[in-house]
C-alpha cells in the first residue's frame, strides 16, 4: 500500500539527478490513523524528521533541499491575481 522511505528516497534522488529539482515539491498525504496525535505514524513532521536527513545522507546538498522545500513551493503557491 505504501512505498518505503528508502524507495521514496531513491525516486527523489533519481529525479534530482535527472535535473528535475526545480520542479519538485514535497507533500504529505496522511489519514487520521497515520497521524501521530492519534497514536499513528509517520506524523506530520515525517518529511523534516525522516526524509530530509535521509536525503542529506545520500549527498543531496542543502541548497537543493532548500529549493524543494522553500523556493519551489513559493513559486507554485504564488498568487497570480
Amino acid at each position: 500500500k505504501y512505498h518505503s522511505d528508502e524507495d521514496e528516497i531513491e525516486l527523489i534522488v533519481g529525479m534530482i539527478e535527472a535535473g528535475y529539482s526545480s520542479q519538485l515539491l514535497f507533500g504529505l498525504d496522511t489519514t487520521r490513523e497515520r497521524l501521530r496525535s492519534y497514536g499513528g505514524k509517520p506524523g506530520l513532521d515525517h518529511i523534516s524528521v525522516s526524509l530530509l536527513p535521509m536525503l542529506r545522507r545520500r549527498g543531496v546538498p542543502d541548497s537543493v533541499i532548500e529549493q524543494i522545500m522553500i523556493a519551489n513551493p513559493s513559486v507554485a503557491l504564488a498568487c497570480r491575481c
